[in-house]
């Protein structure tokens, strides 16, 4: 279900497929080995995921805030409007930003200066 990649600081995890209660589970587990690895700036690439639970969502702000205070932080990257409703209709797009790639949410982190350089 999750593929990594990563470009500088930064984690980008690929989810595919439906973000059930079990996936959650099983993405914590990934968010807390990168935590305790000390990567703290994730990504989450939402591109192939076609369902997300909704109770799940609160799950997803609790990683956000232990990664914050440890000064990173968790973005989302290629929401379809399917999710991006239900980020929208628990909230969650009030506290995780979202981006329309995952270059862009990547940037994000870095800062404007940085925005334009080139990723491979």
């Amino acid at each position: 279900m999750f593929e990594m990649t990563t470009f500088d600081d930064v984690a980008v995890v690929h989810l595919s497929g439906e973000v059930s209660h079990f996936e959650m589970k099983e993405l914590e587990t990934v968010l807390r080995k990168l935590t305790n690895s000390r990567k703290v700036k994730v990504v989450l690439n939402f591109q192939k995921v076609e369902h997300v639970n909704y109770k799940t969502i609160s799950r997803l702000l609790e990683r956000a805030t232990r990664l914050r205070s440890m000064s990173g932080d968790l973005k989302c990257a290629e929401l379809n409007n399917y999710t991006r409703n239900i980020f929208r209709f628990t909230g969650l797009d009030q506290v995780v930003e979202a981006y329309d790639s995952v270059y862009d949410a990547v940037m994000s982190f870095n800062g404007p200066q940085e925005r334009y350089r080139t990723w491979h």
